[in-house]
């Protein structure tokens, strides 16, 4: 058997069990911390019952790679807490080690989202404006209509 393939079969053989297990001790840490700080200071508002700004928390996937529009709303979420919209003066407020774990959180989560679906590898990709979007640019830039683009290669058909 071609070495390769070996090499291919180990390696897989050992990443995934190892990002099933890395899954599982994300979620017992939301289990474990996260989880109760939610429920004593936010699901009033954002629960079963209530669901203030159309966000319910207590459903809300931790499973960002499933389901984009939870990552938008925990992105959210993390934008309200850090601004100090949430929670609001009236409500009990979080302490500063329930909002560090909060925060601190959703940032990982997030960023780990970012990292697992980017498929750039680092490297930076470049395109071409085609003629309409380098006139409008120039446009927009010097604020002179004028006919940028007129020296222009026409744009090659996709």
């Amino acid at each position: 058997m071609n070495y390769r393939i070996l090499h291919l079969l180990f390696l897989l053989h050992a990443v995934i069990p190892a990002s099933a297990a890395l899954a599982d001790s994300d979620s017992a840490v939301f289990k474990k911390d996260i989880l109760p700080i939610l429920q004593a200071k936010c699901v009033q508002c954002h629960g079963s019952e209530n669901q203030e700004s159309m966000v319910r928390l207590d459903t809300l996937s931790t499973d960002l790679m499933k389901n984009r529009a939870a990552a938008e709303t925990w992105h959210e979420v993390l934008n309200a807490l850090d601004s100090a919209e949430m929670p609001p003066e009236d409500e009990d407020q979080l302490t500063d080690e329930e909002l560090a774990s909060l925060t601190g959180w959703i940032r990982k989560t997030l960023d780990d989202y970012v990292k697992a679906t980017s498929r750039r590898s680092g490297r930076v990709v470049h395109r071409r404006l085609n003629r309409e979007e380098y006139q409008n640019t120039l446009l927009d830039l010097l604020g002179l209509d004028m006919d940028y683009a007129r020296d222009l290669p026409p744009d090659s058909p996709s």
